[in-house]
């Protein structure tokens, strides 16, 4: 049994000119880092289960091994498949003069492991022709990695100091 194309995707027959380059970002983040602006779509994966904690403490989202144990959970794929159907129904409705921004949300604090291996697979998914794909990793970057080390550290002080 074949499966049929997503409607997003143009078929093999299709003679339509070719689309503007339009771009979809794809951010992963924390719930404590949001970016700026806010995301027109958001997918928060909290509920995916956790990889096992020799692999958090080994490995971010960017590893194969992670994302094939997320790959396994069942919530984790219903959420990715649901993520797809929208974005690609949201990319039909835009025209080429717009931008639209995904977001994968992981509300686990100081994990980065669903949410960077969400944005992941979205950015490996096969979108319509035209689109250009960037993913972005908020919580690996220096910047947030720094702004969460002093918000640690002035919370250790306020400890210390009750």
């Amino acid at each position: 049994m074949t499966s049929a194309a997503p409607s997003y995707l143009p078929s093999a027959t299709s003679t339509s000119p070719p689309l503007p380059n339009r771009t979809l970002y794809i951010t992963s983040y924390d719930r404590n880092t949001p970016p700026s602006p806010k995301p027109a779509l958001e997918y928060d994966v909290r509920l995916a289960r956790n990889p096992v904690k020799h692999l958090r403490d080994l490995h971010t989202g960017l590893s194969q091994r992670v994302q094939d144990v997320l790959s396994t959970d069942a919530r984790f794929e219903e959420l990715f498949a649901c993520a797809v159907g929208e974005i690609g129904e949201t990319m039909l409705q835009i025209d080429g003069y717009e931008r639209t921004r995904g977001g994968a949300k992981n509300g686990k604090r100081d994990s980065v492991q669903e949410g960077v291996a969400f944005a992941e697979k979205l950015g490996m998914h096969p979108w319509p022709e035209g689109w250009e794909v960037k993913v972005e990793h908020r919580d690996l970057s220096d910047e947030v990695r720094g702004e969460k080390a002093r918000n640690r550290e002035v919370q250790r002080e306020m400890r210390g100091c009750s």
